[in-house]
């Protein structure tokens, strides 16, 4: 499943699925430039009651999650699944080390219990089953203008069943990634 970003830059982007000549926007994501705690919300697409015989979704969207982001003390944000209790980010996601290219953080899968590893690079986030081979389950393309080819977040089939958990992770990770870079200049 690859979805394609309207923009570059995942926390402000319509992220699309085309099949054919259709394209749908699936979910949404919306995160004011806020000096002190931004809070970036994410929006799914809600299915139509009788969705067989419609061609074409009447994009009416549901809150996926919330995320209230410190900026002072990222690992202090919270994050709420839906209309949920927010819940501090510490919880969802452990440190799992770094490296010259990243920071690693853990975490558990909510509907499979398997743990999972999300890799923050300098200017990437991947996600992969942390086990032994490292099995890759999503990974963010940025955008190129030469050959012209449109940002996109693709998640994998070892990812499928929990992909409204996977897009909060990676607006999360990215939120991080982009506060890390605005500090180091």
């Amino acid at each position: 499943m690859e979805f394609i970003l309207t923009t570059g830059d995942p926390c402000n982007a319509n992220y699309c699925l085309t099949s054919g000549d259709v394209t749908q926007v699936i979910y949404r994501t919306h995160s004011p430039f806020r000096f002190k705690n931004p809070v970036a919300t994410i929006e799914k697409i809600v299915l139509p009651q009788n969705h067989e015989d419609v061609v074409d979704m009447q994009d009416e969207f549901s809150l996926s999650a919330r995320i209230e982001f410190n900026v002072w003390r990222p690992h202090k944000s919270r994050v709420a699944l839906g209309y949920g209790v927010p819940r501090s980010t510490d919880e969802i996601f452990r440190p799992g080390g770094w490296g010259w290219y990243g920071v690693d953080y853990l975490c558990t899968g909510p509907s499979d219990g398997r743990e999972y590893k999300w890799r923050v690079y300098r200017k990437k986030v991947t996600l992969f089953l942390n086990s032994t081979p490292k099995i890759l389950v999503a990974k963010f393309h940025r955008r190129h203008r030469r050959p012209p080819r449109q940002a996109s977040f693709e998640i994998l089939e070892e990812g499928v069943h929990m992909v409204d958990f996977i897009v909060m992770g990676f607006v999360y990770m990215e939120l991080l990634r982009k506060e890390r870079e605005r500090r180091s200049h």
